[in-house]
């Protein structure tokens, strides 16, 4: 992109009038929101008490979601990106499914069955409902796939007896799952209520957790056929099957990026469980998690980040405070920052800051950027001079 500015301080407090008075002279309209990459997951510290996190796909910019007294586990983004559904250790015998908002607040218990392990929760991909397998601990841990509604009604099992780990197909017509097969867990695919199985594998005596890439052509999954578990991944169709993961511990908890092109799983390769990806062809595996403890079931995905308000179309005491680090946007004496443009497609902003230790003082070019979904610090363009700048215009490229 290419930017031009003026300078003539003089015209400086002119253009800045113009600006509020007259938003429409900005080059172009900029979104309300950007798109930005993250990755839910489950941290298990050495207390034992389990959080949910949130981190860039990066690894950085890692926050935890929810604070509690108990064991999050599972985290699952709903696809509108306003709730995550989850599951809790009670106690030895019961984990129930909640859900709450994405920001932590408003937890809601879904489940409440008695000696049962209610595990992962999977979203159809309309958001209306809720997957979950079930197991029975007292019952020598039998397993069967339950399904409800995003509120917690409609409860109801599908399919047959020791089947778990199941998600949906992008079309919300099939599911997937780790289905008992005579005497080995297998990767089956059904209808949405259970019905018409098809199993795609035949091989090793446990192969579960299978997801669908988000174009619904391949399914990646862990299995221990070849001594140990590692990720795999195959055609919807069950050919093809391929292993990615080479490593004499074990590699779990697949899942896909937004774009199908990456995978984020779970690794004990380094001594304990973190958080790795790497892309769909097995190359470039890349760790990812830093917090003590385990690091577990990644979730992949995209979600929104609210775009600033502020063009000069708002009153001082409603600008934002802040665009990262230390830097004012405004402290209320909004002629020392002004004339702020955004480029075309939202990710930059430049501005004018006021510089008291210039002579007689003199307005200069800033900029900032977004950087993983958050503005970053105020700093200069290589391209400025001692000279005061002003009025900073975008080409339309």
């Amino acid at each position: 992109m290419n930017i031009a500015y003026k300078l003539k301080p003089a015209l400086f407090l002119f253009s800045l009038l113009v600006l509020l008075l007259n938003p429409t002279v900005l080059s172009k309209p900029f979104p309300d929101s950007l798109t930005v990459e993250k990755i839910l997951f489950a941290n298990n510290p050495a207390s034992g008490n389990l959080d949910l996190y949130i981190m860039n796909n990066d690894g950085s910019g890692t926050k935890r979601i929810v604070i509690s007294l108990g064991k999050e586990c599972g985290p699952s983004l709903s696809p509108d990106k306003k709730k995550i559904a989850f599951y809790r250790h009670i106690d030895e015998n019961n984990w129930h499914e909640f859900i709450m908002n994405f920001n932590g607040t408003g937890i809601v218990q879904l489940t409440n069955g008695q000696n049962t392990w209610d595990g992962k929760p999977a979203w159809s991909p309309d958001g209306s409902r809720i997957i979950f397998g079930r197991v029975y601990p007292l019952d020598n841990f039998r397993s069967e796939i339950w399904v409800m509604n995003a509120d917690g009604s409609g409860l109801h099992r599908i399919g047959a007896n020791y089947a778990t780990s199941p998600s949906y197909s992008p079309d919300g017509l099939k599911i997937v799952y780790s289905g008992f097969v005579i005497d080995k867990f297998q990767i089956c695919t059904a209808d949405s209520n259970g019905g018409t199985v098809q199993v795609l594998t035949t091989a090793g005596t446990e192969n579960s957790e299978p997801v669908y890439s988000p174009d619904g052509s391949k399914i990646a999954f862990q299995s221990n056929r070849d001594g140990n578990p590692e990720i795999y991944i195959m055609n919807a169709d069950g050919t093809n099957q391929t292993r990615l993961t080479n490593n004499t511990d074990t590699d779990a908890d697949v899942c896909f990026s937004p774009d199908g092109g990456y995978l984020a799983y779970t690794s004990m390769r380094d001594g304990k469980y973190d958080i790795y990806t790497m892309q769909i062809n097995g190359s470039n595996q890349v760790k990812l998690t830093t917090l003590a403890g385990s690091n577990i079931q990644p979730q992949w995905t995209n979600i929104r980040v609210p775009f600033p308000a502020y063009l000069g179309q708002a009153k001082p005491d409603t600008i934002p405070k802040r665009f990262g680090g230390s830097d004012m946007v405004s402290d209320g004496l909004w002629w020392w920052h002004g004339a702020p443009i955004f480029s075309p497609d939202g990710s930059e902003m430049f501005m004018v800051k006021y510089i008291s230790t210039k002579p007689s003082g003199c307005m200069q070019l800033y900029y900032t950027k977004i950087v993983h979904g958050e503005w970053s610090a105020l700093q200069q363009p290589g391209f400025t001079s001692d000279s005061c700048d002003n009025s900073p215009v975008y080409s339309r490229d």
